[in-house]
């Protein structure tokens, strides 16, 4: 569970430190996810400032995902199903003349002539697959929705409460995406819940999302959460008696509820942070390294191969120059790789992430 926030130190101001490239304006609006950055790590705060507004989710969009149903009911999944498997009807319909072609072709003239007409069949049976995998994802999923039990959900929780995601579907909650970021009307605040569950017009409960692999939360989540209710309660008009943390590539969630503690723990960082860019704003501090295990799991420090104009970091819209560290085979003493972060990009440094301890390119006693 990663440390609130611990005092920063004022650093160097030369010519190549950190801070005489990065200038910050005094900054009026924060977003919600530089907020709860903050609260983890001042140093996450400003690369998460610097990498674009609040996107409404802290897992990388990579491969399938289970979220593409998480929206869905029963009525959803029937229709999805039903569309499917028209879907798959049509690529086996033309499927049967597309191989009668080729055979024709293979039969009168050559193999050469069917290798090249067979292109329309690859096409199908292309289709065809991902309609099939398409159909088992539904029908799994469907079948996880069914057998997710039936709960009763208090609407002014005051404990904190696990349960299974098609449960809380199944307790009369829709499931919505935010085309737009919230924007607090007094402008101290904006941001994008990854999701929101809503039930009928007067309940607005918003939904983040952990990282894949993990199970816990930490304050920085239960801020973010605060600061959302408190969007959803002033820009949408509706009661946030709490927020919802998904666990990514589960079905698990946790409700947390949306105390006047968590509400003011909210108001004290939204002062905090806003006084932090404030100082950043006169260009003459650097955050201070953490001197904690925060920086294990921090995907800001996560190491990846360094690929000259592919893997460069990029804040503020513009590239930034590669802190890359050689990473040696112990057996043999090979080179293995050269490799650089987020994190280490923009302070100049190999944050003690554990990966990075596993490939022998960071100190897992120094943070």
């Amino acid at each position: 569970m990663a440390e609130e926030v611990h005092p920063m130190n004022a650093g160097d101001d030369s010519a190549l430190s950190p801070a005489s490239r990065f200038k910050f304006p005094t900054q009026r609006t924060i977003g919600v996810h530089v907020l709860s950055e903050h609260v983890f790590c001042p140093r996450a705060a400003l690369i998460a400032s610097e990498s674009g507004p609040d996107a409404g989710d802290e897992e990388p969009n990579l491969g399938p995902r289970l979220d593409l149903f998480l929206h869905y009911n029963e009525h959803l999944f029937g229709e999805a199903l039903q569309q499917a498997w028209g879907d798959m009807r049509l690529w086996l319909t033309w499927i049967a003349p597309t191989l009668f072609v080729v055979l024709l072709a293979c039969y009168f003239h050559s193999l050469f002539a069917g290798f090249v007409v067979r292109l329309p069949l690859l096409i199908l049976l292309a289709k065809s697959w991902d309609t099939l995998t398409h159909i088992i994802a539904l029908v799994r999923e469907q079948s996880r929705y069914r057998a997710a039990a039936e709960v009763t959900v208090d609407l002014q929780p005051t404990e904190v409460r696990r349960l299974n995601w098609w449960s809380m579907r199944k307790a009369g909650f829709d499931c919505i995406k935010l085309l737009d970021a919230l924007s607090a009307p007094d402008g101290d605040l904006n941001g994008k819940t990854w999701r929101i569950l809503t039930k009928g017009n007067t309940i607005g409960v918003p939904v983040i999302r952990r990282h894949q692999g993990n199970s816990d939360w930490g304050p920085q989540h239960e801020v973010r959460i605060a600061a959302y209710c408190d969007l959803i309660e002033k820009c949408q008009n509706q009661s946030a008696p709490f927020g919802v943390i998904l666990f990514a590539g589960t079905t698990d969630c946790v409700i947390v509820p949306n105390t006047p503690a968590m509400q003011q723990r909210c108001r004290l960082a939204l002062e905090s942070v806003q006084e932090f860019f404030e100082i950043q704003a006169r260009g003459t501090h650097i955050p201070a390294a953490p001197t904690d295990k925060r920086c294990t799991g921090c995907p800001y420090g996560k190491p990846r191969d360094f690929q000259r104009g592919k893997s460069e970091s990029v804040l503020d819209e513009k590239p930034v120059a590669p802190y890359t560290t050689n990473s040696y085979r112990p057996s043999d003493g090979k080179l293995r790789g050269t490799f650089h972060c987020d994190c280490g990009d923009r302070f100049k440094w190999v944050p003690p992430h554990r990966d990075a301890a596993k490939l022998g390119i960071g100190n897992p006693n120094s943070g």
